[in-house]
């Protein structure tokens, strides 16, 4: 029995080969690229500065301003009352409340026949004593002109006598009584009519016609139209900004008025334990560019106080844990200042120019994590 050995068909020899130099191939490239591979370069991350904002900083001069609210009150209140008895036989027209008067303007008459009587009786006694003083006067000459043909020395007392001194002096006296009896019923005659003492409006009113009234007896109540005050209460620490008296510091009140300030109050307010300040108002009825002053309303005043030469405004936005500001010098660095505001308000605090460098601008933009000395970078 013989065997037959057939040898391979080319064609798979030729596959096999082929695969063969493939498999080397991948083999040798494999090796050369884990050999050669490349690396990467580490480069040092740069860090960029943060971005802020920046303006520049000038030094100016700030008008001081000092709003608060303050209560009307009159400067003039008096409440007329009667000097004499009688009844009221005339009131002048319309006297209500609110009614503008003027200095003199007849308000009340009380009858005034019961003192015109008494006052004729009483010149009558004046004409009669003055006669009385023109006899004496006489009589005194005659006894003068005695007494030196007479010619002897008498002592003092009986010299007064002989000259009549004593009864000189007493009709003298007569006289003069009987002038001031005169000038007092005059007065009491003038009393009769009831006068508005000052520029003023009605407040209250007492009387009607026919009402029988007394001395002391009220009238009606005035209140001073010329001028008004307004009390205000402030932070004691502003008053060293403001001017009082003569020249006070300028006032302007709602809705269209004008003042001065004029003194401060030797007391504070009891709630808030604040200065309490008094403002001037003249003509506070005008109506001409607005409405008139009302008694016991509130009004906003705002009182035009010192000036401040040579400082910088600080927007209240651009401070920091109350008391520091950012800075940007000239080498783009962070410089974080406390400062100490000289004057402060709703929206800026003012602080001297000469606190500051000249050539630090202010940086107005948000900072994340400030640190002084920090470098910036400016838009």
């Amino acid at each position: 029995m013989s065997t037959d050995i057939t040898p391979p068909p080319k064609k798979n020899i030729l596959s096999i080969f082929i695969m063969s130099i493939i498999v080397i191939a991948v083999v040798a490239i494999s090796i050369y690229w884990m050999k050669n591979r490349p690396h990467a370069t580490r480069t040092p991350m740069k860090v960029l500065a943060p971005l802020v904002t920046a303006v520049k900083i000038d030094s100016i001069s700030h008008d001081i301003i000092i709003s608060a609210l303050g209560k009307i009150t009159p400067v003039q209140i008096v409440e007329l009352s009667a000097q004499v008895s009688g009844e009221v036989i005339d009131v002048i027209d319309e006297l209500i409340p609110g009614m503008k008067l003027k200095k003199g303007d007849l308000i009340a008459q009380i009858n005034p026949i019961d003192f015109e009587l008494f006052l004729e009786q009483k010149e009558a006694d004046l004409v009669k004593a003055e006669f009385e003083l023109e006899l004496e006067l006489g009589q005194v000459a005659v006894a003068k002109r005695e007494y030196e043909l007479l010619g002897e020395d008498i002592d003092k007392e009986n010299r007064a006598l002989i000259l009549r001194e004593p009864h000189l002096r007493a009709a003298q006296a007569k006289v003069n009584s009987a002038k001031a009896t005169v000038d007092l019923a005059k007065l009491n005659l003038q009393r009769t009519k009831i006068v508005s003492p000052f520029n003023a409006t009605v407040k209250t009113k007492f009387v009607s016609v026919g009402m029988q009234i007394h001395s002391g007896s009220k009238i009606v109540t005035l209140v001073g139209s010329e001028r008004y005050w307004i009390e205000t209460t402030l932070p004691s620490n502003t008053l060293k900004w403001i001017n009082f008296g003569k020249n006070g510091s300028k006032v302007d009140i709602e809705p269209n008025h004008t003042g001065v300030v004029k003194t401060i109050m030797n007391d504070v307010e009891q709630n808030g334990r604040m200065a309490r300040v008094v403002i001037e108002v003249k003509n506070p009825l005008d109506r001409t560019n607005g409405s008139p002053l009302l008694l016991d309303d509130i009004t906003t005043v705002s009182i035009h106080g010192k000036t401040l030469n040579n400082v910088i405004k600080i927007p209240r936005s651009t401070l920091h844990n109350g008391n520091s500001i950012w800075f940007l010098s000239p080498e783009n660095k962070l410089k974080i200042l406390k400062i100490i505001p000289i004057w402060t308000q709703k929206d800026a605090i003012y602080i001297l120019a000469n606190t500051i460098s000249k050539e630090y601008r202010l940086i107005t933009s948000s900072i994340p994590a400030p640190v002084s000395n920090m470098s910036l970078r400016t838009k």
